[in-house]
């Protein structure tokens, strides 16, 4: 693992694989730092080139000074991609990491970027009288805010609840072996910083936004899924403008752990279709 750094002086970590062809940046959900891909890329192709940053409060960055909220996020995928002078790379977002992907292409646009993957991710977290499409349980704004209070008052019961929601789909063997490994990556994390990052996302609304984004985009989803309802990756599907959708029938938040055989194929099948398109790249209109 190395370090880039940010725009602040923050040291970021990030894993990079150097491979020789496509380039990919994957980006990892709240609570769980990027080794938590593992899985995922052990079945991707040898010469793709996979980097994953750990956002601030995670892993290796968990000393970083704390974020703002997401903006901050989006800001550092960006100086990680100059740092780095990476261009027509995929994105790949996994929950937080999909709003953070959602965050860099409004903030600063498309030209360094080929297609993005979001997984399960829906474009408002807070349900209301007019949104259900939020998290699946129903809660509203001051339901999702407090949970940052639970989660600092006590990380460890928290990581195990959300340990336990990340386990796979699969046989007893496989939940207990990812769930005990997501508790040992999760045990170094800063709560605080992961609190002001969970609250910054319970206000977040991309609902009147994801339309600039043109990217070709894939938009994957657990059809099993615990967080969000198949409505909710359809809406977000829906809004983009060059979006389509893909489900993995028995897989739940995190499709790429419950079957990465599939998840793999599924990102090699995109990247073909993207491979197969015009030469002009799609972009999305920077700013707020």
């Amino acid at each position: 693992m190395v370090a880039i750094e940010a725009r602040d002086g923050a040291r970021i970590a990030v894993r990079d694989s150097h491979g020789a062809g496509r380039t990919f940046v994957f980006l990892h959900g709240l609570g769980v730092p990027s080794a938590l891909f593992d899985p995922l890329c052990d079945q991707l192709p040898g010469d793709w080139r996979v980097i994953r940053p750990d956002f601030r409060g995670h892993g290796g960055s968990a000393g970083a000074p704390a974020p703002r909220g997401l903006d901050d996020l989006a800001d550092d995928v960006a100086d990680l991609l100059t740092a780095k002078a990476l261009d027509d790379v995929v994105i790949v977002g996994w929950s937080m990491g999909a709003m953070v992907a959602w965050e860099y292409l409004l903030r600063h646009g498309a030209a360094r970027t080929a297609g993005l993957v979001c997984i399960d991710m829906t474009a408002k977290l807070a349900n209301d009288a007019t949104w259900r499409l939020g998290l699946r349980d129903g809660r509203d704004l001051a339901a999702v805010e407090a949970v940052a209070d639970g989660l600092v008052a006590d990380w460890p019961v928290f990581s195990d609840g959300l340990a336990t929601a990340l386990a796979p789909m699969g046989d007893e063997a496989a939940r207990d072996a990812l769930s005990a490994r997501t508790r040992a990556l999760a045990a170094d994390n800063a709560p605080e910083t992961l609190a002001a990052l969970w609250r910054s996302m319970a206000r977040k609304d991309f609902r009147n936004t994801l339309q600039r984004i043109t990217t070709p985009t894939l938009v994957a989803y657990g059809a099993k899924s615990t967080f969000y309802a198949r409505e909710t990756s359809e809406d977000v599907a829906s809004r983009l403008a060059n979006a389509r959708l893909v489900e993995f029938p028995e897989a739940g938040h995190a499709p790429h752990l419950d079957d990465p055989n599939a998840f793999a194929a599924a990102l090699k099948a995109f990247v073909d279709v993207i491979d197969a398109s015009t030469p002009a790249r799609a972009s999305a209109a920077p700013g707020e």
